[in-house]
Order: structure tokens, then C-alpha cells, then sequence
């Protein structure tokens, strides 16, 4: 865009922070996925809308936990995925640390 000046060039930078944003958790979540436990790697990983409906968890529920890094999760384009095994050993550390 010759000649246009952008948000960015104007002193606004949150579009321009969510895009580097968004490239690098891309990133992120290629080699995540990449380096998971060969155990890990059988498991089946499903959108956490599919996880919720065998579980007593919400798929909003499910989200946080992934997002805040509770819950073992990867992202494909914009959905989380994770398995019922993740999920198993979430609630295990969770009922470790109650203890």
C-alpha cells in the first residue's frame, strides 16, 4: 500500500501485535505438536466440542483450561483439540494437588 498510511504508522498497534501474535502461536503449536511424547502421539485428539459431549465439562470450560495451558492442547487453524487421556490427566493433577 504505496502512499496509505496504516493503523501501525499512525501509533496504533494492536492489529499489527494481534497478527504477530496469532503467526508466532502458529508457530508454536507446529512444533508443539511435533515434539509430543510418542505415548501422546496415539492418543486421538478431538475439537473440544467432541471432548465435551463424552465429559461433564463445557466446551467454553475445556477452552480455558487449554488456553491457560491446564489442559495438554494443541490448536488447528482455529480450533483446540485434545483427548480424553489429556483430559484424564488433568483431573488427576487436580485431585493430587486437593490432596
Amino acid at each position: 500500500m504505496i502512499g496509505k498510511d496504516t493503523l501501525a504508522d499512525k501509533g496504533n498497534y494492536v492489529s499489527f501485535i494481534n497478527f504477530i501474535a496469532r503467526a508466532v502461536e502458529r508457530t508454536l503449536d507446529i512444533y508443539l505438536k511435533i515434539l509430543m511424547p510418542s505415548k501422546k502421539g496415539k492418543e486421538k485428539f478431538v475439537p473440544l466440542a467432541e471432548l465435551a459431549k463424552s465429559t461433564k465439562f463445557t466446551e467454553k470450560y475445556l477452552n480455558l483450561l487449554a488456553r491457560n495451558g491446564k489442559l495438554e492442547a494443541h490448536k488447528e487453524g482455529r480450533n483446540w483439540l485434545s483427548s480424553i487421556d489429556a483430559l484424564k490427566r488433568y483431573l488427576d493433577s487436580r485431585e493430587r494437588i486437593r490432596k
